[in-house]
């Protein structure tokens, strides 16, 4: 039977639990500890239970184990296939060393041997040697387990991990060398790989040594000192490959391990000072670390292409109403406005910018629909092409004026004389031989429909201009005033 579980012995034979408890960690109650999850009244593991594989019911199939969370026909993780179980042949008293190998009773498993003390940095608790810096049932001291949702990390029970390690579930892992998470969670390695560098493969690299199924540091490795399975005693340090009572390299002793301070993510700067998740150990002091392209500024990482409060680096802050866009301030248009040149226009009237930014219209011409086209009114004249002048509806003073400088290409002026009533006013071109009843453009004339009359008693004007004639007696052209 399994104490630690059995809700029908839990910590003792035929110690049972009460109605709606479960037994975690040898102990009673409504949740489970120690990063077991609880399925109906048990708690169990669900990264090695074959009836609960991932989740809680989760069944493996005839031939199947558990392994790392899922359902495999081999063992993953660094783990050994014992019977329908996948065993960590380094610490499971079950099966220490290899399958089936248990140990007496009142010894530990403890680096694949089965001893009255554990080594190599871990912890005797009950019948297991436990890792009391990232075990959940055993955080910081035995029996101290973690409630559900929380892990172990640094010795402590919490909710994030700490010291440069990953939440995988409910542990806090180094996913540069857990054979489990190699790389990230649930990316275990197969049987016969090692996680080096957060990648499995069949060797070791960054000057690891291959121990078993993980890559070790055999300058400071506790369970591998100096070389694979040379544990040290309880309460000595592995510095520089050798069992000791001191620390040297300038490695300072931590608990059971000697380590850098300077550079050690756990221990940064003096012991148990772990760093938070994602930052690093530098010079003895936690930096966050920026990922992904952005930049350092204050304690957050920021893209400073697109930041407005660090745009193109840290502190340049864009002012109001404006957006960073690839490193630089930019003007944010709403209403239909386009930024050109850092002011908003609509492109569909801007005779600056009609369509586009930059594209201006010529002079006298205006942007209409994206479109440049001419500015003003547009008049038909008799026998001659459209005129376009620069004047308002209905300002017909305006239009004979312009009407008469765009047809002569000269200079016009006004005279109160005009071909009908006489005192209406008119404009004539100054060329010597225009004005009176010569040749002018009336503009006040409107007897049969809205035009104005082209007087000419010199019909050599007429023609001289280009202009058609369209009727008798001095009013022979007209030109159509637009009201």
């Amino acid at each position: 039977m399994d104490t630690e579980s059995d809700a029908k012995n839990c910590g003792g034979c035929a110690i049972v639990c009460g109605p709606g408890e479960v037994c975690s960690a040898e102990e009673c109650g409504l949740v489970c500890s120690g990063g077991t999850t609880k399925c109906g009244s048990e708690c169990v593991d669900t990264d090695f239970d074959p009836a609960n594989c991932g989740g809680c019911g989760k069944a493996c199939g005839p031939g199947e184990i558990c392994s790392a969370a899922k359902c495999a026909v081999q063992c993953l993780g660094g783990t050994v296939k014992c019977g329908n179980y996948c065993a960590n042949t380094a610490i499971d008293p079950a099966h220490c060393g290899a399958c089936g190998n248990a140990c007496a009773q009142g010894q530990v498993c403890s680096g694949g041997q089965c001893a009255l003390q554990c080594a190599g940095g871990t912890t005797k608790c009950g019948n297991l040697c436990a890792d009391t810096n990232g075990d959940p049932a055993n955080c910081g001291g035995c029996g101290n387990a973690c409630v559900q949702g929380q892990v172990c990390s640094a010795g402590q029970c919490g909710l994030q991990c700490v010291g440069g390690t990953t939440k995988c579930g409910s542990s806090c892992v180094d996913t540069n060398g857990d054979p489990a998470n190699c790389g990230g969670c649930g990316n275990a390695c197969v049987q016969g790989q090692v996680c080096s560098a957060g990648k499995c493969g069949m060797v070791c690299v960054g000057g690891t040594t291959k121990c078993g199924n993980v890559c070790v540091d055999t300058n400071g490795d506790l369970a591998n000192c100096g070389s694979c399975g040379a544990a040290c005693p309880q309460g000595q340090v592995c510095a520089g490959g050798k069992c000791g009572l001191v620390c040297v390299g300038g490695t300072v002793k931590c608990g059971n391990g000697c380590v850098d301070t300077g550079t050690n993510p756990a221990h940064c700067g003096g012991c148990n000072n772990a760093c938070a998740q994602g930052q690093v150990c530098v010079a003895g002091q936690c930096v966050l670390v920026c990922a992904g392209g952005t930049t350092k500024c204050g304690n957050a990482c920021v893209d400073t292409k697109v930041d407005p409060a660090n745009c193109a680096g840290c502190g340049k802050a864009c002012a109001k109403d404006q957006a960073c866009v690839n490193s630089v301030c930019a003007l944010i248009c709403g209403g239909g406005t386009t930024n050109c040149s850092n002011v908003c226009v609509n492109l569909t009237n801007d005779a600056k910018n009609c369509g586009s930014c930059g594209k201006a219209c010529a002079q006298n011409e205006i942007c209409e629909n994206s479109l440049c086209k001419p500015q003003g009114v547009v008049l038909k004249v008799y026998g001659h092409a459209d005129v376009v002048v620069p004047c308002q509806p209905g300002d017909f003073k305006c239009q004979g004026q312009k009407l008469c400088e765009a047809v002569t290409n000269l200079p016009c002026t006004w005279q109160q004389y005009d071909c009908w009533f006489g005192n209406q006013g008119s404009w004539y071109p100054q060329d010597g031989q225009s004005g009176s009843s010569n040749f002018n453009f009336a503009y006040t004339y409107d007897i049969v429909g809205n035009y104005g009359n082209i007087c000419a008693c010199n019909e050599n004007q007429m023609v001289k201009y280009g202009l058609g004639k369209c009727c008798q007696s001095c009013g022979v052209g007209r030109w159509y005033r637009v009201p």
